[in-house]
């Protein structure tokens, strides 16, 4: 045994700094490390929600980390400019109107006509677009689909018909999520 060597403790938190280290959403240097068995708290200041949460993860992913203590700060840059209540509501109306598929329209019509023109429909689908962290969510995929019929223009919302049932376990969460 050598007096001189690193505790686990030591090794541990040195993996977390190089892991906050290679991640290019967090600046480890404003990162403080504090290790306590399988318990990490970390503390200082980030510049946005989504450093906060990349470090939290990035310290998920050294071995042995039980727990993650974030106590970090968000320190948004005065240099950022915030939108105004207007700039939102034209950011808002800009994305609907964004969605201009009709049935008419090239793209309506190519799902539409999918079968004729030899197209495959594969249906993914999420529960939501982020989790509670604001990481987006992953799409599951439920199989291939049919054109069953449109409703309403720009946008134009479409039924489809999956050529197999969905499974069990997920029918049961979509429809907690129907009603």
């Amino acid at each position: 045994f050598n007096a001189m060597s690193p505790t686990t403790a030591e090794l541990k938190k040195q993996d977390i700094i190089d892991q906050l280290t290679w991640d290019n959403r967090v600046d480890a240097n404003e990162v403080f490390v504090h290790v306590q068995g399988g318990v990490v708290q970390l503390k200082g200041k980030v510049p946005t929600y989504a450093s906060k949460i990349a470090a939290e993860k990035d310290v998920y992913e050294v071995e042995g980390v039980n727990k993650v203590e974030n106590y970090l700060e968000v320190e948004i840059s005065p240099d950022f400019a915030r939108p105004t209540d207007a700039e939102i509501t034209r950011n808002i109306e800009n994305k609907l109107v964004w969605n201009s598929t009709s049935p008419e329209s090239p793209v309506g019509l190519s799902y539409i006509k999918h079968r004729e023109t030899g197209k495959k429909i594969l249906l993914f689908v999420r529960e939501q677009n982020r989790d509670e962290y604001g990481i987006a969510m992953s799409y599951v995929f439920l199989g291939e689909a049919s054109f069953v019929k449109s409703y309403g223009d720009r946008p134009m919302s479409i039924e489809w018909r999956l050529s197999e049932p969905i499974p069990a376990g997920l029918l049961k969460e979509s429809r907690k999520l129907v009603g």
